[in-house]
């Protein structure tokens, strides 16, 4: 877990290093990295998970992220922030 959590700071990083400023920047990489993003109402052990968190982790290139497509999930954030 501390792997992946390491992974994301360097993520988040390398974001910030193309220009991208943000305070929901880290949301936005875990949100890409999860798993269970779109597949609602399914299961899945805590170790299968962890795998493939850490596998989309290691494939997730910060080179193809748009200033665009962060201020598109911030936008969504601050709507559930509000909601909620």
């Amino acid at each position: 877990m501390l792997a992946i959590d390491d992974r994301v700071t360097d993520l988040v990083q390398a974001l910030k290093g193309r220009g991208l400023q943000s305070p929901y920047l880290r949301n936005f990489v875990v949100a890409r990295i999860n798993p269970l993003r779109f597949r609602r109402g399914v299961k899945m052990p805590v170790d299968e998970a962890l795998d493939k968190v850490a596998r989309a982790a290691q494939r997730f290139d910060a080179r193809k992220i748009g200033a665009g497509d962060c201020r598109e999930s911030d936008y969504y954030l601050v709507l559930l922030t509000i909601a909620y």
